[in-house]
């Protein structure tokens, strides 16, 4: 049974009976059939279909309010390490996390940890969903602490948000009037905590958003290209080489993102995983004392 309900955990999580099949690996027949299964065995109803669409019923989302924390439970107990053995960490990681400063510092917090580790990157609700469903133990996401309200979200450390003017022409930006920039999609983790913090701040620029990309890399290189200004986050363009020269400081007060850690409480207080958070969290506040992540000055 516990594969059926993975496959209808799946089909909540990702949407599709489709979706879920890449999730877990398996063909999308297999996942109805094991959903099929579950209805057989529980004697309701758990989805039904709405023209090409499939949905949950009531029953549906009743099963998974009781299984969800009983799944995670599980997971976690499976993957505790045993006494004399090495631990082993499946941790999901905001992927411009991973692909600016994420991956250094969760090498310094791991060196020496008696730990493997699995990293996984995803857009932050993503890596939340894996985190909820017990896949992951924790998760390094950006984001406000209302992201994820059913699990346990610490504060790990503030970016500064910065713009990459467009040919990398700083006299090109505008020291009056509004500012047009490019930034990440409109949905996105970062952009809506920078969105509450913009509108927290009575800066007399005006911010207007232009354009939106799905990832801060295209960001960056399609203003190295000259489309226009860009909003990324500072560690994105120190992955990309960018000097302090090279970008420009939003209107004070400075423009930042939110940094957490997310995961289930228990989990997160199990030995191994709470020394390796300790770790993270040291290596952050060491990076941006030395002044390797604090922001530019113009």
């Amino acid at each position: 049974m516990f594969a059926q309900i993975e496959a209808l955990v799946a089909f909540a999580d990702a949407g599709t009976m489709t979706a879920a099949a890449t999730r877990l690996r398996l063909t999308q027949p297999a996942i109805s059939k094991r959903i099929a299964q579950l209805e057989l065995d529980l004697g309701r109803t758990l989805v039904e279909r709405s023209g090409r669409n499939v949905h949950l019923t009531p029953a549906g989302h009743a099963v998974l309010r009781e299984v969800r924390p009983l799944l995670a439970q599980l997971k976690a107990a499976l993957a505790a390490p045993v006494e004399g053995a090495r631990g082993r960490i499946a941790i999901g990681v905001s992927d411009s996390l991973l692909a600016s400063w994420g991956a250094e510092l969760i090498r310094a917090a791991s060196d020496e940890l008696p730990v493997d580790l699995e990293i996984n990157a995803h857009r932050s609700p993503a890596a939340i969903d894996h985190v909820r469903g017990g896949e992951y133990g924790m998760a390094l996401v950006a984001g406000q602490a209302d992201i994820a309200p059913d699990l346990e979200v610490i504060p790990f450390a503030e970016e500064p948000m910065i713009v990459v003017p467009a040919k990398l022409d700083r006299t090109s930006f505008p020291k009056r009037g509004p500012i047009r920039l490019f930034t990440i999609e409109e949905h996105s983790a970062t952009w809506r905590s920078v969105k509450r913090r913009i509108a927290d701040h009575p800066w007399r620029t005006r911010i207007e958003i232009t354009q939106r990309v799905q990832s801060f890399v295209a960001l960056a290189q399609l203003a190295r290209a000259g489309f226009g200004h860009a909003l990324i986050p500072w560690g994105v363009a120190r992955a990309l080489h960018l000097r302090q020269q090279d970008v420009v400081v939003p209107p004070r007060p400075l423009l930042q993102r939110p940094i957490s850690i997310v995961g289930r409480p228990g989990r997160l207080r199990q030995e191994t995983m709470a020394e390796f958070c300790q770790r993270l969290t040291r290596a952050a506040q060491k990076w941006f004392d030395s002044g390797d992540l604090s922001p530019p000055r113009s």
